[in-house]
């Protein structure tokens, strides 16, 4: 049996600088796997094996599960701001979740 560690990392940005307001990154075992941003909107495979192995509907589900967590991230961090005073200047969310 062949056990692999899958990590997402997401990150929410506040400010206007030249970043993407939102992004995922997707590793297994520590290789980059996918990639999602704010400006381009679609995740994006960086790897060909995984390719092979799933159709055009598996990127399309994925796609929607990023813009969703964008959407809730946008609706969610002026809440959080205000209530941890912090109303002005670059905020910057992150999680990492692995499985």
């Amino acid at each position: 049996m062949f056990i692999w560690h899958q990590q997402y990392i997401c990150t929410g940005l506040t400010s206007e600088i030249h970043f993407p307001e939102f992004s995922v990154v997707g590793l297994v075992e520590g290789e980059q796997l996918v990639c999602y941003d704010s400006s381009i909107r679609k995740k994006i495979l960086k790897t060909g094996w995984m390719e092979k192995s799933v159709g055009e509907d598996y990127w399309t589900r994925e796609t929607q599960k990023a813009q969703g967590a964008q959407e809730t991230f946008k609706a969610s961090v002026g809440p959080i701001m205000r209530r941890f005073s912090q109303t002005e200047g670059e905020n910057k969310a992150s999680q990492s979740f692995k499985h």
